[in-house]
């Protein structure tokens, strides 16, 4: 037996894989073949358990001449490892079934290359786990950042929304003002022109009085005084006339420099809810764009319900390709079309309402009329600004389907799907003439 100094000579790393020894001393036959498997391995030794030692070998151990041949039997090894070892140390151990034994050896006789061999697949089992352990916190730092953009771009919607409403208001009260200012202005302006009219009237009358005293100067004195004092009457009404129109004058100077304070707000308050808009318009694009699946091309119709939270609806399919469109973002557009056109499964000849966002399965069986014209709609939409014309087949297709469906109504009216009830002649879809012109 040897000591705890001998056994701590080399740094131990746990591995187990099967190892095969035979007994050599002088002047003796080999043994029989024994089966143990690795307990500790090191650069220069290793240290073999083994069950069930018969009495032979019990008593070999003991023998300090005592040499072993060495058959070691490394994972994914396309032949065991050879050495010729000697004894380091040797212990018992009772175990739950029968006698358990650990020998320490060390080599004699092994190749440099199969030695390595061993110890490097020792230390990489013993190194899994950390590298493991790191790949886990890599994945959860990633899944803290998206979470935290994800919940930053809310945040920011949820005030670029609360502004718009906010101007949007402010703009509906100036056109308010204005509107109010303008009918007042058409007011004055009617009575500036009344007035006018009666100044030239009084002016008229006056000339006319004038004439008729020069000619009645010889007339009775009762008769002049009385015109006299007619004339001074004229006078004060048109004295009180003209100060009313230079009243009303001023009002409406007033009224014009208050339209234009008023219009000059309204074109900052425009330019400020254009670039709002345009601000909220690049953002939702930024969110839609986000939301796309690159496996299928489709974006999840819903975030926050755990129902519908992989669903992806026809009919949001086709407003988002339509944004992509607007935007001039054609491939992601075309990542929607393709897969209706390749890889969509039809339900009763139409397209289901939802299908699953990462796989593209069906998600619900039913097809109604309204989502597959909307996508039609977005497909010709497409089309006609990019003149790609690679899916006016699937538009075709689905108008086809349409007309089927709008043939099988005595009154030719368009049903929400196969099986269903016609929709009534005045809530007939208005994206129908759309389809029926590039049918015909």
């Amino acid at each position: 037996m040897k000591g705890p100094l001998e056994r701590r000579k080399y740094i131990r790393l746990s591995s187990v894989f099967p190892v095969s020894f035979q007994f050599i001393l002088p002047n003796q036959p080999n043994s029989r073949v024994y089966q143990g498997f690795t307990s500790n391995v090191s650069i220069n030794g290793l240290c073999i358990e083994v069950s069930n030692l018969d009495t032979y070998a019990q008593r070999s151990l003991r023998n300090p001449q005592l040499k072993l041949r060495l058959g070691i039997n490394m994972p994914l090894s396309s032949r065991p490892a050879q050495a010729i070892a000697r004894i380091a140390w040797t212990k018992s151990i009772e175990g739950p079934f029968a006698q358990e034994y650990l020998i320490g050896i060390y080599y004699e006789e092994i190749e440099r290359k199969a030695k390595k061999a061993i110890f490097a697949y020792a230390r990489r089992v013993r190194n899994i786990p950390r590298y493991i352990a790191a790949l886990t916190m890599v994945l959860v730092a990633l899944t803290c950042f998206s979470l935290f953009h994800e919940l930053k771009i809310r945040y920011e919607n949820r005030i670029l929304v609360a502004k718009a409403v906010e101007l949007a208001r402010k703009y509906t009260q100036l056109e308010q003002k204005i509107y109010r200012a303008n009918d007042e202005e058409e007011k004055l302006e009617i009575k500036l022109k009344e007035g006018i009219a009666r100044e030239k009237e009084l002016q008229g009358q006056i000339s006319g009085l004038q004439g008729a005293i020069k000619q009645t100067e010889k007339l009775q004195s009762q008769r002049f005084h009385a015109l006299l004092t007619e004339k001074e009457q004229l006078q004060q009404a048109l004295n009180r006339l003209g100060a009313k129109k230079v009243s009303l004058e001023e009002q409406l100077s007033g009224l014009l420099q208050e339209k234009q304070a008023l219009t000059t707000n309204l074109s900052t308050v425009k330019q400020e809810t254009q670039g709002l808009k345009d601000s909220t318009l690049e953002t939702m694009h930024h969110w839609l764009k986000v939301h796309q699946v690159k496996s299928t091309g489709l974006l999840r119709s819903f975030e926050g319900d755990r129902t519908l939270k992989d669903w992806a609806f026809t009919y949001d399919q086709a407003l988002g390709a339509q944004v992509f469109t607007i935007f001039g973002d054609y491939q992601r557009a075309k990542a929607i079309f393709d897969f209706y056109k390749v890889r969509a499964k039809k339900v009763n000849g139409g397209f289901a309402n939802a299908y699953e966002v990462g796989r593209g399965d069906v998600a619900e069986y039913i097809e109604h009329s309204g989502p597959n014209i909307w996508l039609a709609i977005a497909i010709m939409q497409y089309t006609n600004k990019t003149e790609d014309t690679r899916y006016l087949d699937l538009a075709r297709s689905i108008a086809d389907w349409i007309i089927a469906i709008q043939n099988q109504d005595r009154e030719f009216g368009i049903r929400g799907g196969p099986g269903l009830a016609c929709l009534a002649p005045n809530t007939i879809w208005t994206p129908m003439p759309y389809l029926l012109c590039f049918r015909l």
